[in-house]
C-alpha cells in the first residue's frame, strides 16, 4: 500500500466521483480506477459499490475511510512538528467569520497572514454569529471573529473594533435623499418595509431591537437573506436594511446608500473569540495578532 493510493483513495471520498477527483488530483481517470483497484486488491476488499457513474463506499470502504483519514492527518502532523523543529511556525488553523467580516476584512488579514506563514493551512467557515459560536463549543472551529457576544462565559473574547449600523436604501430612494444631509431619525423608516438577516444573524436582532426602540415594530417585505442578497433587494427599493458600515464598501456600485440615523443610534463591536480551555497554537496566536494590527484601519 502506498500514500499515493490512500491520496487517491480520499479524494474520491472527497467528491464522491472518479473523473472528478482525476481533475483535482491532475492525473488522468483511468490512473485513478487503477490506484483504487490495486488498493481494493491488496486489502482484499471492495471499496467502493458502483452502479454506472454513481459510487458509494461499502461497509468496509467506510471503515478504511476512517483509517486513512487518519494516516493522512498523522502524516500532516509530523511535517508541521519538523517544520516546528526548525523554528518554522506551522499547522492547520480553521476560522469561522460572519459575511461582512469575510468579505471585507479577511481578504487582507489572510494574505498579511500567509504571507508571513506560508506553512500554515487555513479553512475558512463563513455563517452568522449564532452559528459560529455553536462552532466554537464543538470545536469544530479554532476561533473566529464576529460580534461580540452578550454571554460570553464559555468564550475567551477580545474586541477588536466598533463600527455603527447604517440603514442601507436605494440610492435613487426619498430616505436616501433625506439622509445625505446628516443623520435622521429612524422612525422617519416606520412606513417603509425593512428587510431582514438570517435568524443566525445579530443584525436581525439588532434591527427589531433599534425599530422598537424608535417606537415602531417593523413592517416585513422579506427575511431570510445574506448579506450580498439583502444589498441587491434594497438596491431594487424593495426595502430598508440595517447594515454594518463595513459592508458598504463597493455597495455604492449596486446603487445602494448607506444612511446614518440616530435616536437610537446603534453600533456593534467585532471581536476575536475562542472557546475557553482549547489549545492555543502558535499559528492561532499568529492569526490573531494579524487581526489585531489590522483592527485599527476599520
Amino acid at each position: 500500500m502506498e500514500l499515493r493510493q490512500i491520496e487517491i483513495f480520499l479524494e474520491v471520498c472527497r467528491l464522491n466521483h472518479f473523473t472528478h477527483a482525476a481533475q483535482s488530483l491532475g492525473v488522468a481517470q483511468p490512473a485513478v480506477s487503477q490506484a483504487i483497484g490495486r488498493l481494493e486488491q491488496e486489502l482484499g476488499v471492495l471499496l467502493f459499490t458502483r452502479s454506472g457513474k454513481a459510487i458509494q463506499l461499502t461497509e468496509a470502504g467506510k471503515a478504511f475511510f476512517a483509517r486513512a483519514q487518519h494516516i493522512q492527518r498523522e502524516l500532516q502532523l509530523a511535517h508541521y512538528d519538523m517544520l516546528s523543529a526548525k523554528g518554522i511556525i506551522s499547522g492547520q488553523l480553521v476560522i469561522g467569520a460572519t459575511p461582512t467580516i469575510a468579505a471585507h476584512m479577511l481578504p487582507k488579514a489572510l494574505a498579511m497572514f500567509l504571507k508571513r506563514y506560508p506553512h500554515i493551512d487555513i479553512r475558512l467557515r463563513e455563517s452568522g454569529a449564532g452559528t459560529l459560536t455553536t462552532l466554537l463549543a464543538r470545536g469544530s472551529i479554532d476561533c473566529c471573529i464576529m460580534v461580540q457576544p452578550e454571554n460570553s462565559d464559555a468564550l475567551e473574547v477580545v474586541p477588536l473594533f466598533t463600527e455603527p449600523l447604517m440603514l442601507a436604501a436605494s440610492a435613487e430612494s426619498h430616505i436616501a435623499n433625506l439622509g445625505a444631509t446628516g443623520p435622521i431619525p429612524l422612525k422617519v423608516a416606520r412606513d417603509i418595509p425593512f428587510i431582514l438577516y438570517r435568524s443566525s444573524y445579530h443584525l436581525r436582532s439588532a434591527t427589531l431591537f433599534g425599530c422598537r426602540a424608535a417606537g415602531f415594530e417593523p413592517r416585513i417585505a422579506l427575511e431570510g437573506g445574506e448579506m450580498e442578497t439583502v444589498l441587491r433587494m434594497v438596491a431594487a427599493d424593495l426595502g430598508v436594511s440595517l447594515t454594518p458600515r463595513l459592508a458598504f464598501e463597493g455597495a455604492s456600485r449596486l446603487g445602494v446608500a448607506a444612511v446614518a440615523f440616530c435616536e437610537p443610534e446603534l453600533s456593534r463591536t467585532m471581536a476575536f473569540c475562542r472557546k475557553k480551555g482549547h489549545p492555543e497554537t502558535a499559528a492561532m496566536r499568529a492569526f490573531f495578532e494579524v487581526t489585531q494590527e489590522l483592527a485599527v484601519d476599520f
